[in-house]
This record gives structure tokens, C-alpha cells and sequence, in this order.
């Protein structure tokens, strides 16, 4: 996240927001380490789902109220999301139980925004994103992330808290 900040190529929300709460975009490494509320990578308290929008790309994003039924108060019943055909996806998992999934990127392609555009009215036309960005952005976050890798687990690079998170004696999971 600090490379993505610091390129300052994208913008960065949360896919959901938490209940009762405005969606947050992070402007800094700080943002997102206070809003989540953890000092280091190791003691990471939730799944984190993050949307990052390369502004190159142009496109368009909703931000769409969500009317939670299970709200312990009203103040909390609702929610908020992130959504547009070419923001990408980021999801840094947290340990569960001894064992840390894999996290992952992932966006959609031109023609799949195609085809499901018409379910989606809100997200607009897929066309006013250029697709080219969206991939190379993409393409080019993939890279930095293997790059940064310590070791290979099958298809998957492990990072440097996922290895020393796997040598205190912890699982992996390459699902």
C-alpha cells in the first residue's frame, strides 16, 4: 500500500464501509493504518477489501447506500459501497485460526463489464473507462507484488509476513 501511495497513480476506498459509517477513501499509509487500527502487518484484524481506482482511467464510481436488516441499532443500518466496471479489487486477508489465505487482486475485463452492464444501470457504461489503464495499472501491481515476494508456494509468492507469519509456526493456504 505504501508503493501505491507513493506512486500516486490510484485512489484508494473501501469496497464496503463499515456499518453506521461514511465509505473512506485513504489518502496516506496513515489513513489506512488508523482507520483500521492496527500498528503492523502481524496483528491485522479483519479481512481487508479495498477498491483502488487508477484515475488514469477515467470511468465512473458509485457510491451506493446500503440498507442493512439485521442492524443492531438504526444508527448502524446502513452501510456503504464502492463500485465502477474498471476499479480493481484488493483483498489482504488476515490469519483465521492459525491459517493466513492467500490475498488477492482481481478486476473486471471490457467484455464482462459488457455483458453485465445492463444488470448494473448505476455503474453507467462501461466504455467511459479506458481499459487499456485499468490492465496496465493492474498488469504493473501484480509485478511490484511478485517482486516483493520471498518465496514461491506452489503458483502463489508468499511475502514477508506471510513467511514470517508461516515460520512462528502457522498454516498457509493456498486456496
Amino acid at each position: 500500500l505504501g508503493h501505491l501511495f507513493d506512486q500516486g497513480e490510484c485512489e484508494i476506498f473501501e469496497l464496503y464501509s463499515r456499518p453506521g459509517h461514511d465509505l473512506v477513501q485513504f489518502r496516506s499509509l496513515d489513513d489506512f493504518l488508523n482507520h483500521f487500527q492496527f500498528s503492523d502487518w502481524d496483528s491485522v484484524p479483519e479481512t481487508i477489501h479495498l477498491h483502488l481506482y487508477p484515475t488514469a482511467a477515467r470511468g465512473f464510481i458509485e457510491h451506493r447506500r446500503i440498507t442493512l436488516s439485521n442492524a443492531s441499532s438504526p444508527d448502524r443500518g446502513f452501510r456503504f459501497s464502492s463500485g465502477g466496471w474498471g476499479l480493481i479489487q484488493l483483498y489482504l486477508e488476515s490469519p483465521r485460526k492459525g491459517t493466513l489465505s492467500p490475498s488477492h487482486t482481481n478486476h473486471n475485463s471490457p467484455a464482462r463489464a459488457s455483458t453485465w452492464s445492463d444488470t448494473y444501470p448505476d455503474l453507467r457504461d462501461p466504455s467511459l473507462w479506458d481499459w487499456d489503464v485499468v490492465t496496465s495499472f493492474s498488469r504493473r501491481l501484480n509485478a511490484f507484488i511478485r517482486k516483493q515476494a520471498v518465496a514461491k508456494a506452489g503458483s502463489r509468492v508468499i511475502l514477508p509476513g506471510a513467511d514470517r507469519f508461516r515460520q512462528s509456526g502457522n498454516e498457509l493456504s493456498l486456496n
